[in-house]
């Protein structure tokens, strides 16, 4: 078992890592602050839906709390160029069982990447990624529901058929869990420009979690590249 090292608020600010191992390509690199995201990648700040909050976690420092639908923040100005390679990634705790879930989404079209929470499990939700009304990767890994939770996935596209390599880091344990899956029948379509947190920004898909960070880009990661992105997950928000 790997051990994941969370990174102290108090001795580093927020500040994005271009020579991260994962910011090639990046489109959002979001920290919470203020009940709102700053995106680091243009210094810009997300447009509110519902009424998200504010919270200091114990374990994550500054969040935004998502409660109900239709909670969810936007962030506009972004491409509307769909990309065949793509990298997703949050920082979270769930905070709720329920069967489905959105925490992270490339925008609401019909073809738009997402971060979902599906199938209760106990003490868990499972994680996954799909596009809207398309196909889903399946159960991926299982986030302790209650636990600070690091989980990434990227995606590359031939042919319509998406490699998806994934990683899940339980920040409470340091536990790693990676995989890689495939899916056929995926299209690309064209995004509305606006990222959503928290939700997918439509089909009332909204997560009930603590989001601490959350990143797009246009790159695919190799499982070992993510691997050793979930030794450190915070240093892509929170340079050294």
């Amino acid at each position: 078992m790997l051990t994941v090292v969370r990174r102290r608020l108090i001795r580093s600010r927020a500040g994005l890592d271009s020579a991260h191992i994962a910011a090639g390509g990046i489109q959002l690199c979001a920290v919470a602050s203020g009940g709102n995201f700053v995106d680091m990648t243009n210094g810009g700040i997300g447009t509110i839906g519902g009424a998200p909050v504010a919270v200091m976690d114990g374990a994550l420092g500054p969040a935004v709390k998502f409660a109900a639908n239709p909670d969810s923040i936007g962030i506009p100005g972004k491409s509307t160029m769909s990309y065949a390679t793509n990298t997703l990634a949050v920082i979270f705790r769930i905070n709720t069982v329920t069967s489905t879930q959105a925490f992270l989404s490339t925008g609401t079209s019909g073809t738009d990447l997402n971060f979902l929470a599906t199938t209760t499990n106990g003490a868990n939700n499972f994680l996954t990624v799909s596009r809207q009304g398309l196909a889903t990767a399946g159960n991926l890994v299982a986030a302790p529901v209650g636990g600070p939770y690091f989980f990434a996935a990227s995606e590359n596209q031939v042919a319509g058929t998406s490699a998806i390599n994934w990683v899940g880091a339980d920040l409470a344990t340091g536990q790693i869990t990676s995989g890689s899956t495939s899916i056929g029948s995926w299209s690309l379509g064209i995004r509305n420009g606006t990222f959503n947190i928290g939700s997918r920004g439509a089909g009332n898909l909204f997560g009930l979690s603590n989001i601490s960070a959350a990143m797009i880009s246009n790159q695919f990661l190799s499982i070992s590249v993510l691997r050793q992105w979930a030794t450190d997950p915070w240093s892509l928000w929170y340079r050294k």
